[in-house]
């Protein structure tokens, strides 16, 4: 049995080959589009998920400070970054160390430029729209969304080919 314990440490990429700071991330929701359903021989409403479709979906990065990276990801045009963490998890009572990796891409949203106040951290946060997600763990393609070409492929499985045949 796998045990997740901590993130040992990770680094955050953009163009998978430049570091652009030290920066905590929150992730995005998945929130599915759903539908409402009711009528004869419906006792009431249902909300229903449409396979595939996703609410707009934000990351947020928070930096410590001011860093180039940072301003990096204000050009125009989609962003590429990666999340690439090292994840200790207890497998069968021992400590080992799992790959997990988030490819997110997207456009930038918003810059908060934070504070000066000394002896504290500027709390700085760029925020972009994710148009890409995916995620990968110890090896594994767990979790792919790419919103503008119809892919949500889940653990291996093609959410979305009967839509996209379907569509021509």
């Amino acid at each position: 049995m796998i045990i997740p314990e901590a993130i040992a440490q990770y680094k955050l990429y953009r163009d998978a080959r430049t570091m652009i700071g030290v920066t905590t991330i929150d992730f995005p929701a998945l929130n599915s589009i759903t539908a409402e359903i009711k009528g004869a021989g419906i006792g009431g409403t249902i909300n229903k998920a449409i396979v595939g479709m996703f609410d707009s979906m934000s990351v947020t990065f928070n930096f410590r400070a001011v860093t180039e990276g940072q301003y990096s990801l204000m050009r125009p045009g989609r962003q590429h970054l990666e999340a690439w963490a090292a994840l200790q998890v207890s497998d069968n009572g021992r400590s080992r160390i799992a790959q997990h990796k988030v490819v997110i891409e997207g456009d930038f949203k918003n810059l908060t430029t934070g504070k000066h106040a000394s002896g504290e951290t500027q709390d700085r946060v760029v925020e972009l729209e994710v148009l890409y997600y995916r995620e990968l763990y110890d090896g594994m393609d767990y979790l792919e969304i790419d919103k503008l070409n119809l892919i949500f492929n889940l653990e291996g499985v093609d959410m979305l080919a009967e839509v996209r045949a379907a569509i021509g």
